[in-house]
């Protein structure tokens, strides 16, 4: 069974995330988060569960797993899943 995909922008999630639009792209990148892109559009929806297990994980000092997969497990196995990952600063 694969896990909710919370559909978000980069803009969005970086906004929830207290982090800069450019930082959710080159996770994209560099931890291949799970997104999505409709044929002949230029958007991209970032899986905001996903963006959230990257962003915890960097937080707490862990390396980052390979795969959205693993990063699923993470998710579903934290009993602060629903939280967000660390207090935003004001």
């Amino acid at each position: 069974m694969l896990p909710t995909f919370e559909r978000i922008t980069a803009e969005a999630a970086a906004e929830r995330l207290g982090r800069a639009v450019g930082t959710i792209h080159s996770w994209g990148t560099r931890y291949r988060a799970r997104k999505i892109r409709l044929p002949g559009s230029r958007n991209a929806w970032y899986d905001y569960n996903d963006l959230m297990v990257i962003d915890r994980e960097i937080y707490h000092g862990h390396s980052i797993p390979a795969t959205w997969q693993e990063r699923a497990e993470i998710h579903e196995r934290c009993p602060l899943k629903t939280a967000e990952p660390f207090p935003v600063a004001a």
